[in-house]
């Protein structure tokens, strides 16, 4: 069963200790997950205190800063046992400090995805650059590696290398720019990809891979199951 894309949304801010944007779930279907990337920029370290989806708590993934750590980027999701039926509804990110460079919201639904299992893969930062690119190793055909960029410059990235594509992406103000991007993996094996900017700039990406949800392996050992152990879907768990 292929994974298969049903919508994503965006939008910013600056000056808030929490930011909220509308997103529109697709009706019930087998495999629902909602992945959410979080980027913020700001003159101090800042601490995302929760993300939730219509008023639930979603499951954190991931997190990498760059900048001094004024750069941050995160990768959170729900799945399809906690996701409410198909409509709009608010994702909320609360932070523990002002916002005083901008920050922003990406949301993305997917349906036929494994409900057990996203793995978060690795993370990578630089300043000063305008491209960064990975080689990675998928475990499945059809699974999907979910990227979250921010950088510290109003840009938006650009996805770079084979099947490496852009999902939903935007900037806000001269602050911050960012996106969710996709690496559609037909086969298991190795695939090259990046993200690209104009402008020389502070960047920060987090990726998941998201497995699909015929995928018979049981995997024990990665940091999603970890969570499961101390509180599935708490919004509490960092490795």
């Amino acid at each position: 069963m292929p994974i298969v894309y049903d919508a994503g949304s965006q939008g910013g801010a600056n000056s808030v200790t929490s930011i909220t944007v509308s997103h529109t779930l697709g009706a019930a279907a087998y495999g629902r997950m909602l992945v959410v990337g979080v980027i913020t920029h700001c003159s101090s370290a800042v601490t995302v205190n929760y993300v939730r989806y219509n008023g639930v708590d979603m499951t954190f993934l991931d997190s990498v800063t760059a900048n001094g750590g004024l750069l941050l980027s995160e990768l959170w999701c729900m799945n399809d046992t906690l996701l409410p039926a198909g409509g709009s509804y608010n994702i909320v990110a609360s932070f523990d400090r002002t916002i005083d460079r901008g920050c922003m919201l990406f949301g993305t639904s997917w349906r036929g995805m494994r409900q057990a299992d996203p793995t978060p893969l690795y993370t990578d930062s630089a300043d000063g650059v305008t491209s960064r690119s990975w080689t990675i190793t998928t475990r499945a055909s059809n699974s999907r590696t979910i990227q979250v960029a921010a950088n510290s410059l109003q840009q938006t990235p650009f996805a770079t290398g084979t099947d490496n594509q852009l999902v939903v992406s935007g900037n806000h103000a001269t602050l911050i720019g960012g996106g969710i991007y996709r690496l559609s993996q037909p086969s298991i094996g190795s695939k090259t990809f990046g993200i690209s900017i104009v402008s020389s700039a502070s960047l920060a990406v987090c990726y998941t891979e998201f497995l699909p949800a015929d995928w018979p392996a049981v995997l024990t050992d990665n940091a999603f199951e970890r969570g499961m152990s101390r509180g599935f879907n708490r919004g509490s768990y960092r490795p």
